[in-house]
C-alpha cells in the first residue's frame, strides 16, 4: 500500500551500508519512520530529504517497515540553513518532537506550528528568536511546557517574581522553597507572561516580538529542563544553540 502526504524531514541515520531511517512529522500530525534506501550514497532523493525541508512524500508499507517510494521537495528553508543561530533553534525544536511524540499518537496542529515557525525564521525579516515561540507552542501541544503558575513542591501559587528556577530539580520552586536548594536563581514574571502569551498568540504576532539573547537563552533553559524533566530523555541540541549564540 502507498500513502502520500506532506511531511517535514526532522532527522536522519545511518541504517545498512547504504540506507538511511528518516523521521518525519505529516501533515496530520503523525510521527513517520521509514527507510530511504540508498540515500547515505549518491542519490538523486538525498538532497531532498535534508532535515527541515518541507516534502511530498510517498512511502511504501511492508509487514515491518515503511519504504520510501518517491520524494519531492516543496521548501528547503535555505535562509534558515544558512544562519548557523537559526538552524540550532530549528534543530531543537525538531529534537524536542522526537523526542516527545511516539508513532501512532498524532497530535493534530503540530505540523502549522512547525510550518509557521520554519516560516517566519526562514523570511528575511525573521529572527531567530521566533523558534522560541515555535517551540512553546509546541510544547504544550505535546504536553511538556510545565507548570510556571505554581511550586513544584510546596504547590504554592507564585506571586509577581518570586518564582525561582532549580535546575538540580529542573522545576520552578517559590522563594522558600528555591533558597533550600542548590542552583536555584530567580525566574522574573516576565518569562512567565512571556510563555503564557506564545501559548496562545496567533502565529502571526511572531513578527512582532523581540527578544534578547538573554531573554532567549532563559526561555530555553526552561523548556529544556521541563522537557527533560518530563520525558525523562536529555536534549542535546541546546550545546549547539550556545554555541551559536556565543558567535
Amino acid at each position: 500500500m502507498i500513502q502520500s502526504s506532506q511531511a517535514f524531514i526532522l532527522s536522519s541515520r545511518p541504517f545498512m551500508e547504504s540506507d538511511n531511517i528518516m523521521l518525519a512529522l505529516n501533515q496530520h500530525g503523525e510521527l513517520l519512520e521509514f527507510i530511504a534506501k540508498g540515500t547515505q550514497k549518491k542519490s538523486k532523493r538525498k538532497s531532498h530529504l535534508e532535515p527541515l525541508n518541507l516534502v511530498q512524500l510517498s512511502l511504501r508499507q511492508s509487514k515491518k517497515n515503511s519504504y520510501l517510494s518517491e520524494a519531492r521537495c516543496l521548501r528547503s528553508h535555505s535562509n534558515i540553513k544558512n544562519d548557523l543561530k537559526k538552524i540550532a533553534l530549528s534543530s531543537f525544536i525538531c529534537e524536542v518532537i522526537q523526542k516527545n511524540m511516539a508513532q501512532g499518537d498524532p497530535h493534530p496542529g503540530l505540523f502549522e506550528s512547525l510550518k509557521d515557525g520554519l516560516t517566519y525564521m526562514n523570511d528575511k525579516n525573521g529572527h531567530y528568536f521566533i523558534g522560541v515561540m515555535c517551540l512553546t507552542k509546541i510544547a504544550n501541544a505535546l504536553g511538556v511546557l510545565g507548570n510556571y503558575s505554581q511550586c513544584a513542591l510546596c504547590h504554592k501559587a507564585f506571586k509577581e517574581n518570586e518564582a525561582m528556577w532549580c535546575s538540580t530539580r529542573k522545576s520552578l520552586l517559590c522563594i522558600d522553597c528555591g533558597n533550600q536548594e542548590r542552583e536555584s536563581e530567580s525566574f522574573p514574571i516576565k518569562y512567565r507572561k512571556a510563555l503564557e502569551f506564545f501559548k496562545k498568540c496567533d502565529s502571526r504576532e511572531w513578527l512582532k516580538i523581540k527578544l534578547t539573547e538573554k531573554e532567549t537563552l532563559t526561555l530555553l533553559h526552561y523548556l529544556k529542563g521541563v522537557q527533560e524533566r518530563q520525558s525523562g530523555k536529555t536534549l542535546k541540541s541546546m550545546d549547539f544553540i550556545e554555541m551559536a549564540l556565543a558567535n
